[in-house]
């Protein structure tokens, strides 16, 4: 097991599903065995096949996504950040931001508006978590 895949069990042992906006951080293979579903949002498909990965090349129909657990967002992609709204509001999943650095006020600023805040900080990324 790698230093990134405790750090996601330690954080919470749900794991129905993910959304992965980016390549998750370099981390798609360990992600796609910690989750039954994962639902990947890229520019480029993966190289790699997987049973349990959903690739869309949009973010349209995100209203029929249900048991997500986590969103693992790449540093390139906070822009698409507020698309994902409908999704945390339902299904209430710990967002996970590359970086340690927390990312700023006014790209958080939805994040902040429905609850979230960031609990953790670590080498790699920082974890946002409803309050």
């Amino acid at each position: 097991m790698n230093k990134f895949t405790k750090k996601i069990t330690k954080i919470s042992k749900n794991s129905r599903g993910a959304l992965v906006i980016g390549c998750g951080m370099g981390n798609l293979s360990a992600i796609v065995n910690l989750f039954r579903n994962v639902f990947l949002f890229s520019h480029t498909r993966p190289e790699e096949k997987f049973k349990n990965l959903i690739f869309k090349e949009d973010l349209k129909n995100l209203e029929s996504l249900t048991d997500i657990d986590f969103i693992f967002i790449d540093r390139k992609f906070l822009r698409y950040l507020n698309d994902l709204i409908p999704v945390w509001n339902r299904c209430r999943p710990i967002i996970i931001i590359e970086g340690m650095e927390v990312i700023d006020r006014k790209t958080s600023e939805f994040l902040y508006r429905d609850g979230f805040r960031a609990t953790k900080q670590d080498k790699i990324l920082h974890v946002w978590t409803r309050q």
